[in-house]
């Protein structure tokens, strides 16, 4: 019966922490004049701040370091929706990444 005992109280445990760890979302959406961007702002990390620039979405990124020798690399993902305001259509959408 002992080893159910320790089976249990590592299963509770590992339940607690797996359930109480997490971040909360924070769902943010930055409104412009044609077009709205909606995504998490607890997923932004390599990303920086998001903000507005009139319709452009523009992150700034501090402390952030990537080297192109094959050494270090960063990756991350973020989920934006981009919806265009009431009584306009989305007709184009173009990426832009640069930095230096």
């Amino acid at each position: 019966m002992r080893i159910y005992k320790k089976t249990a109280v590592a299963v509770l445990g590992l339940s607690a922490a797996l359930l109480g760890g997490g971040v909360s979302a924070a769902p943010v959406t930055l409104t412009g004049t044609y077009v709205s961007y909606s995504f998490d702002d607890a997923d932004l990390g390599l990303f920086g701040a998001a903000s507005l620039s009139g319709d452009n979405l523009v992150f700034t990124p501090s402390n952030f370091t990537a080297s192109s020798d094959g050494v270090q690399f960063s990756f991350q993902t973020i989920n934006i929706t981009v919806s265009a305001n009431t009584g306009y259509l989305l007709s184009a959408f173009n990426l832009t990444e640069s930095g230096g």
